[in-house]
């Protein structure tokens, strides 16, 4: 093979390598731009008040453990790195009497608050 046709091969290949790599940066772009819109979307529908089984508040020394089906189920739709679907999540404790609860349970600004697997601190 000579000069010519080994500096074709490589000026081929190092065009193959940056097309490859811009296409994965905008499809990374395309993939995180979705899941933004996606998120704003749900983020924007009305709250649901269906209800569902009803939630539990334990106090368990410094903590305040909600628990049940429903509070499960919030906690797996929402996107905590979202500041939508942290809207969301805070409109839907409230509507669903989470928030109140926790009031009523003796829960004051700053004490952690557990749902499933999250610990935040209590926000009115």
């Amino acid at each position: 093979m000579d000069k010519k046709s080994l500096l074709g091969l490589l000026i081929i290949g190092v065009i193959l390598f940056v097309f490859t790599w811009h296409s994965s940066k905008q499809q990374a772009e395309i993939a995180r731009q979705q899941a933004s819109i996606d998120s704003a979307a749900r983020a924007s529908l009305p709250v649901e008040t269906v209800e569902q089984a009803p939630f539990t508040i334990e106090k368990d020394g410094g903590y305040y453990i909600v628990s049940g089906p429903a509070m499960e189920q919030l906690i797996d739709s929402v996107n905590f790195t979202d500041q939508e679907s942290l809207n969301y999540f805070h409109r839907t404790l409230r509507s669903r009497g989470v928030i109140d609860a926790l009031r009523a349970a003796g829960a004051k600004e700053g004490d952690s608050v557990v749902i499933g697997d999250m610990e935040f601190d209590f926000v009115e």
